[in-house]
């Protein structure tokens, strides 16, 4: 069970319980997704003003554009899946501290002496 409040929610940054990173990788895929198709569509206008292999740069220019996108989306991707096992392992030690609470409570209850 999660506990609520303003004061838990300070702790729970300051602790880096919840990580902003992801957020932040999110932002910067999008930025970086506008960036490399600006320069794709760029080089493929380029690709048509010069006077020699016009068709062929312009479907090099397609390929880099598409490979680069691949390349970016799988950096972040690795980066988001770093903080997700983060976020799973916290999650796994809230778990066990809960179920161990209510091993420690089921003892109390049979007179079992904890050792």
């Amino acid at each position: 069970m999660k506990k609520t409040g303003f004061l838990n929610g300070v702790r729970s940054h300051v602790n880096f319980e919840h990580l902003v990173t992801p957020l932040l990788i999110r932002l910067t895929y999008g930025v970086g997704l506008v960036i490399i198709i600006s320069a794709g569509i760029g080089s493929l206008f380029t690709a048509f003003t010069l006077p020699e292999n016009g068709v062929m740069r312009a479907a090099l220019s397609i390929g880099a554009t598409l490979l680069v996108l691949v390349l970016w989306r799988l950096i972040n991707e690795l980066w988001i899946l770093a903080f997700n096992l983060h976020t799973r392992l916290v999650e796994i030690r809230e778990l066990l501290a809960q179920r161990q609470s209510e091993f420690k409570a089921r003892q109390k209850t049979s007179g079992i002496s904890a050792q």
